[in-house]
């Protein structure tokens, strides 16, 4: 039992495949992987905006605040706010990047890629019918 379907909704590219070992069907939409990853993408740019204006008020309390305490306090800020809120990173790897990374997997590997594959494979069915 295995089938493989490429359905064209107004929902965009549903490709369905059942397989006997798991007996039950597998749906992927594109257009709705595409759709997440842009959101997630909006999510990620709203990210670093609330960190470039939360680093301003953190800079505002520089002028007021001295000691030892606030020496460990802005370290420690420093070393987290340039790990996970700027576009550069941590030794080159940043909360953006790594998300960016991803919303490509999902655009192009997922999106356009399993596509491509997927109309190549129905078309080689195909000629064998």
């Amino acid at each position: 039992m295995s089938k493989k379907t490429m359905n064209n909704s107004k929902n965009g590219k549903t490709v369905t495949v059942a397989h006997a070992l798991f007996n039950s069907d597998l749906a992927i939409n594109t257009d709705k992987v595409r759709e997440c990853g842009a959101h997630i993408k909006m999510l990620n740019a709203q990210i670093d905006a609330a960190a470039v204006s939360m680093n301003q008020k953190v800079r505002r309390i520089d002028a007021s605040w001295d000691g030892d305490a606030f020496y460990k306090a802005i370290n420690k800020y420093n070393e987290l706010y340039q790990t996970f809120c700027t576009i550069e990173g941590k030794n080159g790897v940043s909360r953006y990047k790594v998300i960016d990374v991803y919303v490509r997997f999902l655009d192009e590997i997922v999106g356009i890629n399993y596509e491509e594959t997927e109309n190549a494979n129905i078309s080689l069915a195909e000629s064998f019918m």
